[in-house]
């Protein structure tokens, strides 16, 4: 009952807050939609600040030569996840997808470039469905060095989990593969519906579906110029609307009216820091 009333005063609080802003940014269209609908605020107050990629430094044509030879993986077909390990990001899901995978294509080998909590849950559970052979992990590297991490794979994984505060979310992390043109895979309303196009610029799985999981990413190791497509589209989206030099002059426009009315911005933030 406490617990009730608690989120009860929470969500009132929210919505004053809103109310009373004079300008709000959120990371993306949808998220605009919701808080216009949800919370009857004014459209004009809303605007858009997505995350941005520097796609001078995130690119393609990374040499990933001597990365693969000294990761020992240079044969492999390389399924790539970078950022914290964390129940969230849904990497078991990756892990129970693995049998299906390997069963089919041997020369396969999962990345997963990061630390965190779940880490030695994973471990376990490649271990018990004998896949370990198949899964490596790699200390967290410094954010000079992912571009050349990404560029060692032929597939990245993006959140495949999905969660009530990852809707709309924009994702840095996915932002970096699109814009070194490498197919990433996320699940349904694990980010914004208006970043990734199924089969156009990305792929998208159902929750908690390990046999969907398994044969999109079969898919793509086994179709070459699918991958060049689908990499390019996601390339040419980042470098339309997630530049940071486009990102940075649109948000410098609206604070240029913000601050000649005297106005203060509410910044509203979900889970696309990865």
């Amino acid at each position: 009952m406490f617990k009730g009333v608690y989120f009860r005063f929470l969500d009132n609080l929210y919505r004053l807050i809103l109310k009373r802003a004079e300008y709000i940014s959120v990371v993306s269209e949808p998220l605009k939609f919701r808080v216009i609908e949800t919370h009857g605020v004014e459209k004009e107050k809303v605007f858009v600040f997505p995350n941005g990629v520097d796609v001078r430094a995130f690119r393609t044509g990374i040499a990933s030569g001597c990365l693969r030879s000294s990761l020992g993986v240079e044969n492999k077909k390389v399924i790539l996840f970078i950022g914290g390990i964390t129940e969230d990001r849904g990497l078991a899901l990756l892990v129970k997808a693995l049998p299906k995978i390997v069963v089919k294509n041997q020369h396969v080998i999962v990345l997963i470039v990061g630390e965190g909590p779940q880490k030695f849950d994973l471990k376990k559970l490649a271990e018990n469905m004998g896949v370990e052979r198949f899964v490596k992990f790699i200390p967290p590297v410094s954010h000079e060095e992912i571009p050349r991490y990404i560029s060692a794979a032929d597939v990245t994984v993006g959140p495949l989990v999905a969660r009530s505060d990852t809707f709309g979310s924009v994702p840095r992390k996915v932002l970096e593969y699109m814009a070194c043109a490498k197919p990433v895979v996320v699940c349904y309303a694990s980010v914004s519906r208006d970043l990734i196009i199924d089969g156009c610029n990305g792929f998208l799985i159902h929750p908690g579906e390990t046999e969907e999981l398994a044969s999109v990413i079969l898919k793509i190791i086994s179709h070459p110029s699918l991958v060049a497509e689908v990499g390019q589209n996601a390339r040419e989206n980042v470098e339309k609307l997630y530049d940071w030099d486009i990102v940075m002059n649109n948000f410098e426009k609206v604070l240029r009216v913000a601050v000649a009315g005297g106005k203060h911005i509410l910044t509203l933030k979900n889970e696309s820091r990865d």
